[in-house]
């Protein structure tokens, strides 16, 4: 097809390259590797395909990856997930996220993964600071609502403290966060409890691993143009209060700028 390319629309054996999923394109290869792949989660007469970064090794492979944030890049915090947000960045040094819509369906689980203090371009999964992998709610589609306390689901830690630690986390429904904000979930990842108020998300437990949605207050926590104000904007699943000089949970005497780059990943 004209390159040596084999993971773009047309393979090196001339054979249309997407498919719906990173799962999928390791299951037609095993041997696959992680980086960028053309994948068309609703099918042929869809949306048209588009360039999707794939783990394909972390807890099995087969992970899509499917939202960028820096929570220290504004004062707006992270939109719902069922509209398309910027423009999809390899390099990860912007916020984007792809429509949750169009993988929901297919998938059975999502990680939450967190890097303190630098971009990950590239990496996988385990290249970040701290990862948990999070059983899909069971229901039918998603919801970007949260009218109350969250219900358990199973949870794994892939990264970070207390990493291979199976056991239960909280989310509100199908909302891939928790807590109610105004019926919207007040932060996106996993509480260790089932609260629903927005003030009650810094425990910092090995399972509890979010960031601010654009509903939550601690959105605009400090000013983020202001190094050492920004502060109380994600907890980091049990990492050190302060990482690298990065303020990973809510502490009056740890005011460092909360440099958190969050992903969502999906499979």
């Amino acid at each position: 097809d004209g390159n040596d390319v084999d993971n773009d629309e047309c393979t090196n054996s001339c054979e249309f390259g997407a498919k719906a999923t990173c799962k999928a394109h390791l299951d037609a290869n095993p041997q696959a590797t992680s980086g960028l792949y053309l994948i068309d989660p609703d099918g042929q007469g869809g949306n048209a395909p588009f360039q999707a970064y794939c783990d394909m090794k972390t807890d099995g492979g087969g992970w899509t990856l499917v939202l960028n944030r820096h929570v220290n890049s504004d004062n707006a915090g992270q939109p719902d997930f069922n509209v398309a947000n910027g423009t999809f960045d390899d390099a990860r040094a912007t916020n984007w996220n792809f429509d949750i819509d169009l993988f929901w369906s297919g998938s059975t689980q999502f990680v939450f993964a967190d890097k303190e203090n630098n971009d990950c371009a590239s990496c996988e999964i385990s290249g970040y600071d701290s990862a948990i992998r999070v059983d899909k709610p069971n229901n039918v589609s998603y919801s970007p609502t949260c009218g109350g306390t969250s219900s358990a689901l199973s949870v794994k830690k892939l990264v970070g403290p207390n990493a291979n630690t199976n056991g239960a986390a909280y989310q509100c429904g199908a909302s891939l966060g928790w807590g109610n904000c105004g019926g919207k979930p007040c932060h996106y990842g996993v509480h260790f409890s089932n609260t629903a108020s927005d003030g009650s998300w810094s425990q910092n437990q090995w399972n509890e691993l979010h960031f601010p949605s654009a509903y939550s207050s601690y959105k605009q926590y400090g000013n983020y143009q202001s190094e050492g104000s920004a502060w109380c904007r994600s907890c980091g699943g049990g990492l050190s209060a302060i990482y690298n000089q990065s303020s990973t949970c809510c502490s009056a005497a740890n005011q460092y700028n909360a440099k958190s780059r969050w992903t969502i990943w999906a499979r």
